[in-house]
């Protein structure tokens, strides 16, 4: 991991970008294609997974990074692919695994534009899947959406932020020149 990949997670504000409706529809097409439960964009930090986007809202939060899939993907950078993850001992203790009981999880991962993987695009379904080329290839698209989005709510929010102190500044010119006239 790259310095500058640290900063790009370091910069995303949750807040921003956190159930934004552009993700909503990205996750509800995927969800559509794939014929799946749930689909959603998660983010991984140093100390916990973040779902900013999913076609159901209530999944939307904060979750302890262990209990995550997309730290498996993370690893290496490229999709995952699970079929019947309580059969597998890396995933069968998982809460999510427990909770929800999906036998199918897919997931690609969102690239910085160092190449470095911050977290996934990923969609469950609850029957196990053979993954056609054309759908790995909507996946990687939309991951590469997601991506795009991100850096334009960034880029905007600095932008916005720089005109606020430009503002400032101008007032505080403002009110000096009215007190010393």
């Amino acid at each position: 991991m790259n310095q500058s990949d640290c900063l790009l997670q370091k910069k995303i504000n949750i807040q921003l970008i956190i159930n934004d409706k552009n993700l909503a529809q990205i996750c509800n097409m995927v969800n559509i294609e794939m014929a799946s439960m749930i689909t959603m964009v998660v983010i991984i930090f140093e100390d916990k997974s973040e779902v900013i986007g999913c076609n159901n809202t209530e999944y939307i939060g904060s979750y302890a990074k262990s209990d995550s899939f997309c730290q498996h993907m993370l690893m290496t950078g490229i999709p995952l692919l699970v079929n019947n993850p309580q059969a597998d001992i890396k995933f069968a203790n998982v809460p999510f695994v427990k909770q929800v009981g999906f036998k199918f999880y897919l997931s690609v991962p969102l690239m910085s534009r160092d190449d470095y993987p911050i977290g996934s695009l990923c969609t469950i379904g609850s029957d196990t899947k053979i993954v056609s080329i054309s759908q790995y290839s909507l996946m990687r698209k939309m991951s590469d959406t997601i991506m795009t989005i991100m850096y334009n709510v960034m880029r905007h929010n600095t932008k916005v932020k720089e005109n606020i102190e430009s503002l400032d500044s101008t007032l505080d010119d403002l009110t000096l020149s009215q007190e010393v006239g």
